[in-house]
């Protein structure tokens, strides 16, 4: 403190001939300028390491994000057995900005738990994908885009799987787990004549509806395809009702062509490119299992190309996608 009162005196801060209680006045005056100045500077850089740290943690969330599409990737079209394959760390990738790992452990039904680790600097953020890997098994806690239950999960409340694209017959030839291949399935609501009124008027639960097309003797052919399906080891399939297709939409390789009222409603998940259910068709429309209460010569189509929802005739060949609920 001495070596400091000179340096201050030699730079004539404070005179020399300063009395001393004027003299201890003013070394107190500086003592707190000193400790006011320490103490911004040192609050200035807690809040720039704080800074960094917030950065470096919303780094390595991204790097566990990456992890978690790597891994829906990885079991949706390249078909990686998590089971065989499920080790401490694995598909290990470097990023731009840090790296990420997929950490998978057997639990104690010695089944994958498989969790996203990001990595940036020095900070590692883990994230549970909670997706599920097995399509034969069913979906439990499973999270949205598991494959699981014989299809992709892409509702959990209520809990809704779509069955697989592409299929060709309901005994599930050519069926598409992966979910890129095209719907190539087209045909009538009903196709005899004269049509009758059926009441298949539920738009929330499709199940309802199959009750009264099934109890129709074979007539209605879309509803009768969905409820002989068979794939993945599942064969409660049905026909979806108009609020289940369009939740379908929502999730679909078409997400973002979906409009009402002029703008564009938003993906509930996914998006065009990296769809939760794909291989929908936009150029025709898709069968509901939905009839039109104001015509009995229509049901509801749902369309993928814009989202939209309208009658046509029950003869014509429309396309097929089915769906279940575990409960």
């Amino acid at each position: 403190m001495l070596v400091l009162v000179g340096m201050l005196i030699n730079m004539k801060i404070i005179p020399k001939k300063l009395p001393g209680s004027a003299l201890l006045i003013s070394l107190l005056i500086l003592t707190g300028i000193f400790i006011i100045a320490f103490g911004a500077g040192y609050l200035s850089f807690f809040n720039t390491k704080n800074t960094d740290v917030y950065q470096q943690s919303s780094k390595a969330r991204l790097a566990a994000e990456a992890g978690v599409e790597r891994m829906k990737w990885e079991v949706g079209v390249n078909n990686f057995d998590m089971y065989t394959g499920c080790g401490s760390r694995i598909l290990e990738t470097n990023l731009d900005d840090g790296y990420y790992y997929l950490k998978c452990t057997l639990n104690v039904d010695n089944l994958p738990k498989i969790q996203a680790v990001g990595i940036y600097k020095n900070t590692s953020v883990t994230l549970d994908t909670g997706l599920c890997y097995d399509i034969n098994t069913e979906c439990g806690s499973c999270a949205i885009g598991s494959l699981c239950g014989g299809g992709v999960l892409f509702s959990v409340n209520p809990l809704m799987i779509s069955a697989p694209s592409g299929c060709t017959s309901n005994d599930g030839s050519g069926c598409d787990n992966s979910f890129l291949t095209e719907d190539v399935v087209k045909m009538a609501w009903d196709s005899v004549d004269p049509k009758v009124q059926t009441n298949a008027n539920s738009t929330s639960d499709g199940r309802d509806n199959m009750i009264l097309l099934l109890a129709g003797g074979g007539r209605y052919t879309a509803a009768e395809y969905c409820d002989r399906l068979d794939v993945n080891g599942f064969s409660d399939w049905y026909l979806p009702a108009i609020d289940e297709a369009y939740s379908l939409v929502l999730n679909s390789n078409y997400c973002e062509n979906n409009y009402n009222g002029g703008e564009a409603v938003a993906c509930a998940h996914g998006s065009n490119d990296s769809p939760v259910v794909g291989g929908f068709v936009a150029t025709d429309a898709y069968h509901t299992s939905n009839e039109d209460i104001d015509n009995i010569n229509y049901d509801w189509l749902q369309s993928f190309n814009d989202g939209t929802q309208a009658p046509n005739g029950k003869e014509k060949d429309f396309f097929v996608r089915c769906i279940r609920r575990p409960v």
